[in-house]
């Protein structure tokens, strides 16, 4: 009963959140244009604040602790290996390169910020999240470089990689920038007076409940019918193939309670929403994509319920 309440502390103010932007849907408060702005300014200034300041508020003992980098080592491993072995296997079985492309990012591209941050608070408060913030700080870069990569593959340049535009998508990322910022002020001492930072702090605050109402304004099911093998083959791949082996990994090599909440966020959270502008932008399927965000977000209010009652239920969180 324990771990079935502890489910239900993480999943509803997610699902609430979630409901509370399919309603202005409904009710026309929030349009495709106004959701397009509002991810504009999450993606660029609310989210990098709100890393920044989680990554500067942090101890530099979770820098140095060698149980995260341990972790971001192994989940690095993961993602290379997972990416590696679908661009071989995927194409045998998709010959749609456009679809193939997508579907590859869809299986490893987690939703780490949004989805990590608040299950980890949900757990275990917001004194530790700065360890969240030291596996986002390095998880963000590689997921972009891969996604770069698959996308070079199997968009539109026709598998001609171009590694000047592979940087420059990191280097001028906000979401790699903001916690890179926040660590070099947090390593050279750097202190803001305390009315900057409560106002910073407020400033970051706002970037999860208005991105989770944004994400369910986004939501239209009725879309998700044309590629629904597509996406139900993604899905099932990302929100709990992919995680159960990353865990059983990392289980093995000595992970625990902590660890395994930040696995939790980095591999069974659901496909980000930046995947679809990044597939638009290298003339991939764009609808394929924005669908599987959009159905990997519904289908992980269950997901996450589930993998949290079974951490739970065998005392490993």
């Amino acid at each position: 009963m324990e771990s079935f309440g502890l489910a239900v502390n993480v999943v509803f103010p997610l699902l609430l959140m979630m409901v509370c932007g399919c309603f202005m849907r409904y009710k026309k408060m929030i349009d495709d244009h106004t959701i397009n702005y509002l991810n504009k300014m999450l993606f660029r200034f609310f989210m990098a604040v709100m890393l920044f300041m989680n990554t500067y508020k942090m101890n530099l003992e979770d820098v140095l602790n060698p149980q995260i980098r341990k972790l971001t080592l192994i989940i690095t491993i993961c993602y290379v290996f997972i990416v590696t072995i679908l661009i071989m296997i995927l194409p045998k079985f998709v010959t749609d390169r456009s679809k193939c492309g997508v579907m590859i990012q869809g299986f490893y591209r987690s939703n780490l910020i949004l989805y990590g941050l608040p299950v980890f608070e949900s757990i275990y408060g917001s004194d530790d999240s700065g360890m969240v913030s030291v596996l986002i700080s390095v998880i963000i870069p590689v997921i972009n470089i891969l996604s770069a990569i698959v996308l070079e593959i199997f968009g539109s340049s026709g598998g001609r990689l171009s590694f000047r535009k592979i940087l420059k998508s990191v280097v001028l990322n906000p979401l790699v920038q903001g916690p890179i910022v926040g660590l070099l002020f947090l390593v050279l001492g750097i202190h803001f007076p305390k009315i900057l930072e409560d106002s910073l702090r407020t400033i970051g605050g706002i970037s999860t409940p208005l991105a989770f109402v944004v994400l369910g304004a986004t939501i239209q099911l009725k879309s998700i019918r044309k590629n629904w093998k597509y996406i139900s083959f993604t899905v099932l791949g990302k929100l709990f193939i992919v995680p159960l082996i990353v865990f059983i990994v990392c289980y093995g090599l000595g992970m625990r309670r902590q660890m395994l909440v930040m696995v939790l966020g980095a591999m069974a959270s659901p496909t980000a929403v930046a995947s679809f502008a990044m597939a638009k932008e290298a003339g991939c399927d764009e609808e394929l994509a924005g669908e599987i965000v959009m159905a990997s977000s519904v289908c992980s209010l269950f997901s996450i319920f589930a993998w949290v009652f079974f951490l739970g239920t065998f005392r490993l969180i």
